[in-house]
């Protein structure tokens, strides 16, 4: 990877206004939004340097400052749900320590800029829930409706969050429908222009340049388990979430040793205070089982069935330990959970975790169907980017925060030590991967 190298080309465009040969790109595909306070920084550092490079170092600023905001709005975000501020503060600096988070807000890429909107989206959509305040929803329909205008991907979380406000406004029905109507043309606004440009330039809605460059080929006869068995896409979208450094064309380092080990670790532990809290929950009384700690010990031998049934999977499916294998088993049984949960009568607080899960579930259904789709019309194994899920990641902390928030009947040194452990992880993982690959000393 060495040091970062702006081509000759860009040079050329920018001080002699002269252009290469035009072609199909995946920046260009993108909405623009990112894309116009990071043009503004670029045309204000000219009045400060001439340096390019320096210049095009000042446009990092937007991703930093988004992954700093993305912070703040977590953290807002948990605060809200448990009232704590040591748990919320846990929960920030995790993601803080993420090592593929703090490599995204160095460079310019709009990832951060999509998380920290989504993050802002999901903090005053828990706060219309919890307040019922319309102020709150309206503000939360305009900010998922800016990050679907960052990256397209958004526009994912748009439908399980107007079926939100539907679900949590309190008026009669035929105001509930107009308000959810109201609410729904917000967020789709700004996105809906974007995708009604690219239908009068392209032909279609959602048209990226795979379309444009890749060759036209027969469909692969392959089904969707086949493509599980046959790839590790689990295992790649798992490293990757945590640690992708570089670019596929010039180098790629992979997280790895220590550092993916703790962080495997930290999967299988939130995964399992998520389904364990949610089963606890709706555990009926019984007369053969009234302590509540028997019923938790009989809860705790039952759930470790769950990881046990992962041996039986094709090893291909993740290639992975035991530890990550029981990690998404549990992330099963919970999304499994809270969509039972809703027959159970939850408390305002477990419905917003319940709905958090299902939204994450709907968004890694429709990104493995993009993952799956790519394979069969492009003959390539591709797009396989954690980075993809950040937008969720507001919903995965309610998911599991929460949770473990209460498991812990309200102690929050556990997580505090996790979030502790996570930053020795990320140094780990800086000292021993990252550095060594920029020749950094």
């Amino acid at each position: 990877m060495q040091d970062s190298t702006i081509p000759p080309e860009i040079y050329h465009t920018i001080q002699e206004g002269t252009y290469g040969p035009g072609g199909y790109n995946w920046i260009a595909q993108h909405p623009p939004l990112y894309y116009l306070p990071t043009a503004a920084i670029w045309k204000i550092s000219a009045f400060f340097t001439e340096d390019i490079e320096l210049r095009f170092r000042t446009c990092r600023l937007v991703a930093g400052l988004s992954g700093t905001f993305t912070l703040w709005f977590l953290f807002l975000v948990i605060k809200e749900m448990t009232s704590d501020f040591r748990t919320a503060f846990a929960a920030m600096t995790f993601v803080a320590f993420i090592p593929m988070f703090s490599f995204l807000s160095s460079g310019v890429n709009h990832d951060t800029t999509v998380t920290m909107l989504c993050s802002l989206s999901i903090l005053y959509a828990i706060r219309f829930g919890l307040r019922r305040q319309y102020k709150d929803s309206i503000i939360s329909a305009l900010a998922i409706a800016c990050a679907a205008s960052t990256k397209i991907t958004a526009l994912v979380l748009i439908p399980p969050l107007i079926t939100t406000f539907f679900l949590l406004v309190d008026a009669p029905f035929r105001k509930k429908t107009v308000i959810t109507i109201l609410l729904a043309a917000l967020a789709c606004s700004l996105p809906g222009l974007w995708l009604l440009r690219s239908i009068i330039l392209y032909g279609g809605p959602f048209v990226y340049a795979g379309d444009f460059l890749s060759e036209i080929q027969e469909p692969l006869d392959v089904s969707f388990l086949e493509y599980m068995r046959e790839h590790p896409v689990v295992r790649h979208l798992h490293i990757h979430f945590y640690g992708l450094f570089g670019w596929l064309t010039t180098g790629v380092i992979q997280l790895s040793g220590p550092s993916m080990r703790f962080f495997d670790f930290a999967t299988l532990f939130f995964a399992f205070s998520s389904c364990f809290w949610l089963i606890q929950q709706q555990l009926p009384e019984s007369p053969y089982f009234p302590s509540t700690t028997k019923k938790k010990l009989l809860l705790l031998g039952l759930l470790w069935a769950i990881p046990l049934t992962s041996l039986f999977w094709n090893p291909a499916l993740l290639q992975e330990s035991f530890l990550v294998r029981a990690a998404y088993s549990f992330l099963i049984g919970a999304f499994v959970a809270a969509g039972f949960s809703f027959f159970m009568k939850p408390t305002l607080r477990q419905q917003i975790v319940n709905l958090c899960l299902l939204t994450s579930l709907f968004y890694v259904i429709i990104a493995f169907t993009k993952l799956y789709g790519i394979y069969v019309n492009e003959h390539r194994f591709g797009a396989i980017h954690g980075r993809y899920f950040f937008a969720i990641l507001p919903l995965l902390l309610v998911g599991s925060y929460y949770p473990a928030f209460k498991l812990l009947k309200k102690h929050s040194f556990p997580l505090l030590l996790l979030s502790i452990s996570a930053g020795a992880a990320e140094l780990y993982a800086n000292l021993y991967h990252l550095f060594p690959a920029y020749q950094l000393p």
